[in-house]
């Protein structure tokens, strides 16, 4: 997908994509890294987050804003690689650990996203004029080597994972290099210092992994609900998840969802949807209070000698329980065939700014560019021109957006957290995650800013 105006559009969208954060991962008593003292804090009001104590220290010693971004949420534990719980920081570029088994300076790390992103390569042998790193066999370029040297180094970056390749972002080919902890990009249309830039490892990192973060759905958090449609010999239809406590919570994974009798006995009907105990995988949906989800059903061609069907028996994923919804519209038997019944994905549930993305995204799919870009708002419209637009998607045959949260921010508008899924006309699949700003303007919503960043 070649999207060119996101790059242009992340810098404006840099305070308004971050909110979904504190959505996502506000709460009480979360473990605080060391303050040297009441006033050592540091707050940004371009994503409304605040650094302190250790943290702090190392963001100011350690290139700042522009080495490490802005930070993207507050402290909160999370259960690292090692298995064990860990006082950690998101910003854009980076992740921050507090070690407190480790001496100072050695208490605060970064966690080693180049390695999540992109597995070291083989070693290879040592080439003229570059710097060599024996510990993983790869070279840097003077460049390269000088921003490593100049940024932190080791500390900061780690070893280099890969020799400089050839990478496609935002449309546009690049040469990058892999680190432990960053991906080195140059860019040759930006004059020197500005020339290289650093990977958003970690807003791509803290994007795809929100739901992972957030405490599970439990049955009693959600109050489910199900409307059918008449189809031709089948019900067609949606579950909604509605998020009734006071806390938001995460759905990983699709609910499994099964047909019972009235005496909630599972009938002759295979179930449909995750595995009972995990579920399927996926990015998954965080609900805030009130928030909904969607899941579409389809049941049809019921020719069973038992019961009639009474009630959907749904499992959450992650061990969150099971509830029943009723009733179920039972179809006409249309002759000696099996029963049919599956369902789909979690989708989040349309509230205005959800359905406006999807109309976007519509859009973009029935190659109706001018409907897609009558839906940005003026000011996206005047950093790009309607040709401009058009041709980012000249070789894009499809996309799919995934919703992982639907943060509201008045009137209607949210910024929307997502992912993102491209089919290419060449038959390759790419995929993206980030953020999308939803706001009203003139006589209805409009997508104002995104940030927006390739994840493989």
């Amino acid at each position: 997908m070649r999207e060119t105006w996101m790059r242009r559009a992340r810098r404006a969208a840099l305070g308004a994509a971050a909110l979904v954060a504190a959505a996502a991962l506000c709460g009480a008593g979360l473990l605080r890294a060391p303050a040297a003292g009441a006033a050592d804090e540091q707050c940004f009001p371009e994503t409304g987050k605040c650094l302190q104590g250790r943290f702090l220290a190392y963001w100011q010693a350690h290139g700042g804003l522009a080495t490490n971004g802005y930070p993207l949420s507050g402290e909160f534990q999370q259960r690292l690689e090692d298995g064990k719980p860990y006082t950690v920081q998101y910003f854009e570029r980076v992740r921050m650990e507090y070690h407190p088994e480790n001496q100072p300076p050695y208490d605060v790390e970064l966690g080693q996203f180049g390695r999540d992103i992109h597995p070291a390569d083989p070693a290879v042998a040592p080439q003229a004029g570059d710097t060599y790193f024996q510990a993983t066999g790869h070279n840097v370029a003077p460049d390269f080597y000088a921003y490593w040297l100049q940024h932190g180094g080791l500390d900061q970056f780690g070893y280099p994972l890969t020799e400089e390749i050839h990478e496609t972002l935002d449309g546009r080919d690049y040469v990058v290099q892999y680190f432990e902890r960053a991906r080195f990009e140059r860019h040759p249309e930006n004059p020197a210092p500005w020339d290289i830039e650093l990977g958003q490892f970690g807003r791509r990192i803290f994007t795809t992994s929100l739901a992972a973060l957030q405490q599970p759905c439990r049955s009693a958090d959600l109050a489910a609900s199900v409307a059918w449609n008449a189809g031709a010999g089948q019900r067609i239809g949606d579950i909604t998840y509605r998020n009734q406590s006071p806390a938001p919570c995460a759905l990983t994974g699709r609910p499994q969802v099964q047909v019972v009798d009235g005496q909630g006995q599972p009938i002759g009907v295979p179930p449909a949807g995750g595995d009972a105990g995990t579920g399927d995988g996926g990015p998954g949906l965080i609900l805030q209070p009130t928030q909904t989800a969607l899941q579409s059903v389809r049941f049809g061609n019921w020719c069973g000698d038992r019961d009639a069907p009474q009630a959907l028996l749904i499992t959450l994923p992650q061990n969150g329980g099971q509830s029943t919804v009723s009733p179920v519209s039972v179809p006409p038997c249309l002759g000696n065939v099996p029963p049919a019944f599956d369902s789909g994905p979690l989708t989040m549930g349309p509230t205005p700014a959800v359905q406006t993305l999807r109309a976007f995204y519509e859009a973009i799919d029935s190659k109706d560019y001018h409907a897609a870009y009558n839906l940005l708002g003026a000011a996206w419209q005047q950093r790009q021109s309607y040709d401009d637009f058009a041709s980012g998607y000249a070789d894009t045959e499809f996309v799919t957006p995934a919703i992982l949260t639907a943060y509201p921010t008045g009137s209607d508008g949210a910024i929307l957290n997502v992912v993102l899924t491209a089919k290419h006309t060449d038959g390759s699949t790419h995929h993206y995650a980030g953020t999308y700003t939803v706001a009203p303007e003139g006589n209805g919503l409009r997508i104002v800013a995104a940030s927006i960043a390739q994840t493989d």
